[in-house]
């Protein structure tokens, strides 16, 4: 009886050790899988997303007498919203820190444009492209050394550019032997004050951002690449790429924009010249 018993508590203990195992293995892949599903799903149940944004006139910017986030993308995301039902919590971020905090769940969307660019798809998942834009450059109005952007990559001249937005990529793979100034913030034009300052011989940011500093400091300032942008590259919203059927949710929503004219009307009230042919 002895030897039985213990046979016994030796196969239920082998079989508690197996059934373990297994429920561990599986475990991993359960959790990414809901993970995934329960980000829209919460959407749906709570009618309310969570969406980042941060400065970006007249794309994002924030409203100093209703102290709300409002502009061209920040309306077409909210019409997508009203149409679906949803009540939007808007959480204001930094283009240095907007994919840390969206993996850091402090938001499940954001809603300004950000340019879809490789580096950036390795780490969150994109819509397709809302819109498209160009980078230009920013200098002095005495300015005659530069010509085109190969000319800035020289070790005496410093351009000033914004942390984490488009421009301080490029800068940053292209222009090796340049000094970079680099701004932490989420105010792209601070970057463009220091070439008025004298701190900086050119600063790099998306072509709509050059166009209107110079339009504002004529006097001053030239945007050199105003005619040609370079570097072209589209404009989406992005979330997590586990969030593939908030992503699908997202991409019908830009088609239905789009196709029902509401990209090109609301592009029109913002004075915006650049939307999807």
């Amino acid at each position: 009886m002895r030897i039985n018993n213990n046979a016994g508590q030796t196969f239920l203990t082998t079989l508690v050790v197996a059934i373990v195992c297994l429920v561990a293995s599986c475990r991993p892949a359960e959790n990414s899988k809901t993970s995934a599903e329960t980000t829209f799903a919460r959407i749906k149940a709570e009618k309310k997303i969570v969406a980042g944004w941060a400065p970006y006139a007249p794309y994002a910017s924030m409203n100093l007498q209703t102290r709300q986030p409002e502009g061209f993308y920040l309306e077409l995301f909210k019409r997508m919203t009203s149409e679906a039902g949803f009540e939007i919590e808007w959480v204001e971020t930094t283009w240095g820190t907007m994919i840390s905090d969206l993996k850091a769940g402090r938001f499940q969307v954001m809603a300004a444009p950000v340019f879809r660019t490789i580096p950036r798809a390795e780490e969150v998942a994109f819509t397709r492209a809302v819109d498209y834009f160009g980078l230009s450059a920013v200098v002095r109005k005495d300015e005659t050394r530069f010509k085109n952007v190969s000319d800035f990559d020289r070790p005496d001249v410093t351009v000033a550019v914004t942390q984490g937005e488009v421009g301080h990529e490029f800068a940053s793979r292209r222009l090796t032997k340049a000094k970079l100034g680099v701004h932490k913030t989420g105010d792209i034009s601070l970057a463009l004050v220091d070439v008025i300052q004298g701190k900086a011989d050119a600063a790099i940011c998306d072509s709509w951002t050059a166009k209107l500093f110079a339009r504002e400091h004529k006097d001053t300032v030239v945007d050199l690449f105003g005619d040609n942008p370079f570097n072209r590259v589209g404009a989406g919203w992005f979330v997590r790429q586990e969030d593939t059927t908030l992503l699908e949710f997202l991409n019908t929503a830009i088609d239905w924009l789009e196709s029902s004219g509401t990209i090109q009307d609301t592009a029109k009230n913002y004075e915006l010249a650049s939307f999807p042919k």
